[in-house]
């Protein structure tokens, strides 16, 4: 059985249905993957504000606990195509190779496929004019995914007091961004791009102003994107585990899920 505790903070909204034009609505959405028989389902689930007991802080600190300790503990199976090592000058780097994720980068080629020949039935039909300049603005958005899942790749390279983030389209470097530790609040993993069922993980830098910096999307195992987030937060100068930083930044909490398993 799986339990899931979710720590939402104090300055979050309660359901609110008085008026109609500020309406506030919480839906719990639930998915099991890999099951002979699939299940997903989406519940509506009325929260309010309350006084805080003493078992919440301690029921999100043990579960904070074991998290970090799966994290900590984590090594990096040999079938991951995300390469950690360090560098000759003593930096962490993190690469992220293209077309690390096979089976979502395809499904995205018969995507493609597929909308362009939409695109060329919309033209030989003389089809109506907003479908006409709507339907190619999809194709480039697609098209440009679809290459970088196919033909893109990241490098990030952190050592203390920094981190440097080069995205690359076929080998070639198309965007450098360079970022102090004095810039940086947190490193963490955040969910990115899914494909069917499947959720997964990218690494977030939290920069002062609200600012966040993604790259690296595509992990598939949560573990492993926390370790890489946490290995990168080591690297760069940050306090070495997501309490800390959770300690030193409050108002940006590490985890708002945690999971337990019996």
């Amino acid at each position: 059985m799986t339990l899931a505790w979710f720590q939402s903070p104090s300055t979050y909204r309660p359901t609110a249905t008085e008026q109609l034009d500020d309406r506030v609505t919480w839906r719990l959405k639930v998915a099991a993957p890999g099951t002979a028989v699939p299940y997903l389902a989406s519940f509506e689930v009325p929260i309010f504000a309350c006084g805080e007991t003493s078992a919440r802080p301690s029921d999100a600190d043990e579960l904070r606990t074991q998290r970090e300790a799966r994290v900590n503990a984590f090594q990096a199976p040999e079938k991951s195509r995300i390469r950690v090592a360090l560098a000759a000058d003593g930096a962490t780097e993190v690469f992220f190779p293209a077309f690390r994720n096979p089976g979502v980068a395809l499904m995205m080629v018969s995507v493609l496929a597929l909308w362009l020949g939409i695109t060329m039935i919309i033209f030989e039909d003389r089809g109506p004019l907003i479908f006409k300049i709507a339907w190619p603005l999809m194709d480039v958005l697609l098209a440009s995914f679809t290459l970088a899942l196919l033909l893109g790749s990241t490098s990030a390279h952190a050592r203390n007091g920094e981190i440097t983030i080069v995205s690359r389209l076929v080998g070639i470097p198309i965007r450098q961004r360079h970022l102090p530790l004095a810039e940086i609040n947190d490193i963490r993993s955040a969910s990115g791009m899914s494909a069917g069922r499947t959720v997964y993980r990218r690494i977030q830098i939290h920069r002062a102003g609200n600012e966040i910096v993604s790259f690296g999307d595509g992990i598939p195992d949560s573990i492993e994107a926390d370790w890489i987030a946490s290995t990168l937060a080591k690297a760069v100068g940050l306090p070495d585990d997501a309490s800390a930083r959770a300690k030193k930044f409050p108002n940006r909490p590490a985890f708002n899920e945690y999971r337990r398993s019996r």
